[in-house]
């Protein structure tokens, strides 16, 4: 849509997320879903749109948690008349890196901390699914085989421009 304002983005555990944004400059305390709504519950739709949506963001660049329920949620409610305009707002990019660079990646701990075996698991187990999951969601994607954070952050950082020049 080209009313986007920002971009949300989408993908696997691992795929660069909240390292985009870090790349970006942009501080994962606000605008990293996770950071912002906590991990132990689901977030309803309700508070994950509220935080993506709103008019009080500031950030050019949000990271979308990976609670698959909710990701269902958001794609049904896309779907679906009423709700859209509530995506107006919204550029959903999804990063993608293919399962064999995502294990590698996996396997490398992140900011000193090493990922759980479970969450390991799940992510490669359930690759394709979510992979479904987020080319439907997406407005776009960003292919992110063999490339460095630093790149995947340019493109990012491009997308954000042209919503900038649309409005």
């Amino acid at each position: 849509s080209m009313n986007a304002r920002r971009i949300a983005l989408i993908g696997h555990s691992g795929a660069g997320k909240s390292s985009c944004l870090l790349a970006l400059g942009i501080d994962p305390a606000t605008s990293d879903m996770d950071a912002v709504l906590g991990t132990a519950v689901c977030p309803t739709l309700t508070d994950a749109l509220n935080l993506l949506a709103a008019e009080e963001q500031q950030s050019s660049v949000l990271v979308v948690s990976n609670h698959e329920e909710m990701l269902k949620e958001m794609l049904r409610a896309k779907r679906s008349h009423p709700r859209v305009s509530q995506f107006a707002p919204l550029l959903l990019v999804y990063l993608h890196k293919p399962i064999r660079q995502l294990a590698r990646d996996l396997a490398r701990p992140v900011s000193g901390v090493s990922r759980s075996k479970a969450g390991i698991d799940y992510t490669l187990n359930n690759y394709d699914s979510l992979h479904s999951l987020y080319c439907n969601l997406a407005d776009q994607t960003v292919k992110c085989s063999a490339k460095t954070i630093e790149a995947v952050a340019t493109e990012v950082r491009a997308v954000a421009a042209l919503l900038k020049g649309s409005k």
